[in-house]
């Protein structure tokens, strides 16, 4: 491995630069027959809290049933079952099993009450081991109460009525259960870890799920160990050009041929207020296309550099380049929590750009870690795509699924989507550091005014050369018309009304099959909360 010096140019600020070591991103080592962690029990036996520990000591993304179904209804679990019954709130879990894929590991935690249905628990068991959290009577009881949104709790004697359940649905966990763990007396951690120690008990000859840090595949050994324990799967989705061109992220001299620096350079895109458009659209889209505006500015340095007598190749998201990494070590920012890059003076609203160079340049500094104890981030995630730390399952995040994603949005992640139509910025929005961020002097990012004034029902109306025409020179375009009405529709499906059904029904009769089925989608969610009379 070769070490080159990246140089960086902090937009608005004074030049740094700095020596680096290269990094692949977080991958998962996977032997293709890993199962989810499925987590039943009573109200109190720790299921969420625990699901957490789990998702936190394998980075495999959790689901909870009660979050999915509070987040289609819009409502909390126990106005749910004041406004529409606990039937429909069985529904409910019945339908958030059927949507669960098997082939995708997850922790899978569930409400007290979904091994009421035997259906429910033949669903259970085909996602994954069915994990059984138990403690005595008295301690769950005491547990449970310590919270007072239990619906089933809200009773004139709730003591009698705890009873009640747990003496219906202990037999009923029992018959569900692969494994069965108590809680008495451990914490959280505690029971995480026990939980992992017999799934490893039961399967020694299988490797357990292993989700690695971005630096352990940028050493060629690692990476060979890896392949040799087991599929390295990228947690890319469809962005299989991820997966692809790895000589080239190790080794920038595969690249450019004598490339001596790396130039990474940050451009603030902050235009403050608040997003204008119905429908949430990512802060970074609001204006011209990033990529045009910098690769302009780019070339100017580029030719510059070439009067240096250098020769240079220039990348703005665009290329087999590490930029958040070079960026990190060229003392631009650090590594968030979120995977995103973070800095002390712009938060985390700004662009990255590189240039790879023949000149050697004198290094810089690496950015120090400031986040501390902080995660707010991690807890902002609306579908938990932040696993852990610095880990990142690009299948669930929002940005992925409503920008990079050409196909269907998987069922169970649509209401966790809400309003978003391209883009989240939630896990950037929670950063503390935003709170020094500048309103940036690159008028290109400002907001445009044209889709300010559009209900969401009006995109659905857009033809090709109208889409097209409204999002040139966007970020948006990118998407093309398919992928964003398709986003539309399931924005609509979230926060919809009566007077958006004819809009949808219109769309559900594209001539594109991916916007006809996710407005077929949005109707039936409408049609559940405002009534069959619409």
């Amino acid at each position: 491995m070769i070490s080159i010096q990246p140089y960086s140019i902090l937009v608005g600020h004074s030049v740094t630069a700095t020596s680096f070591q290269l990094s692949l991103p977080a991958a998962y080592c996977d032997m293709s027959a890993a199962k989810s962690i499925v987590l039943i029990g009573m109200m109190g036996a720790g299921k969420s809290s625990v699901g957490r520990c789990l998702q936190r000591l394998t980075g495999l993304a959790r689901i909870d049933t009660d979050e999915i179904i509070a987040a289609e209804f819009g409502i909390p679990i126990a106005q749910i079952f004041a406004t529409h019954g606990e039937e429909k709130f069985r529904d409910a879990e019945t339908n958030v099993l059927l949507k669960l894929a098997p082939d995708r590991p997850a922790i899978i935690t569930t409400g007290g009450g979904i091994i009421l249905r035997p259906g429910n628990v033949d669903l259970l068991k085909k996602l994954g081991t069915v994990i059984w959290l138990t403690a005595d009577e008295r301690t769950l009881f005491e547990r449970a109460s310590r919270r007072n949104e239990r619906p089933l709790l809200q009773k004139e004697n709730p003591q009698t009525v705890f009873s009640d359940l747990f003496a219906k649905r202990e037999p009923l966990y029992a018959s569900a259960a692969d494994l069965q763990i108590d809680t008495s007396g451990k914490s959280h951690d505690e029971v995480a870890d026990a939980i992992l120690a017999k799934l490893q008990e039961l399967a020694p000859e299988r490797p357990a799920i292993v989700v690695t840090g971005g630096g352990i595949v940028g050493n060629t050994e690692n990476l060979d160990l890896l392949k040799r324990l087991g599929t390295v799967v990228w947690a890319h989705g469809e962005m299989n050009y991820m997966a692809r061109a790895e000589e080239k992220r190790r080794d920038p001299q595969n690249v450019l041929p004598g490339a001596r620096s790396i130039i990474v350079l940050a451009l603030n895109y902050f235009q403050g207020g608040e997003n204008a458009s119905a429908g949430r659209i990512a802060r970074y889209a609001w204006g011209d296309d990033y990529h045009d505006v910098i690769e302009a500015k780019l070339r100017k340095i580029d030719n510059y550099l070439r009067e240096l007598g250098g020769e240079q190749k220039c990348y703005v998201d665009t290329g087999p380049v590490l930029e958040r990494d070079h960026a990190a070590t060229a003392g631009i920012g650090w590594h968030g929590k979120s995977t995103m890059l973070l800095n002390e003076k712009l938060g985390t609203w700004f662009f990255l750009a590189e240039i790879l160079t023949t000149l050697e340049l004198p290094p810089d500094e690496a950015a120090r870690d400031r986040c501390g104890t902080c995660e707010r981030c991690i807890t902002a995630c609306p579908t938990g795509a932040i696993t852990a730390p610095h880990k990142l399952d690009a299948r669930r995040c929002i940005s992925y699924l409503t920008i990079e994603l050409k196909s269907a949005i998987p069922l169970e992640l649509r209401p966790l989507i809400g309003d978003r139509i391209f883009g989240c910025d939630d896990c950037l929005e929670a950063c503390p550091w935003n709170r020094f961020a500048k309103v940036s002097r690159e008028t290109s990012f400002t907001a445009r005014r044209s889709t300010a004034t559009l209900a969401l029902r009006d995109y659905l109306t857009l033809s090709e050369a109208e889409f097209r025409n409204l999002f040139r020179n966007s970020p948006i375009k990118r998407v093309k018309r398919r992928g964003f009405l398709r986003n539309v529709c399931v924005a609509l499906g979230n926060v919809g009304t009566f007077d958006d059904l004819p809009a949808l029904r219109r769309a559900a009769a594209d001539s594109e099959p991916l916007i006809a089925e996710h407005a077929t989608w949005a109707i039936e969610q409408i049609l559940n909360r405002v009534g069959p009379t619409a």
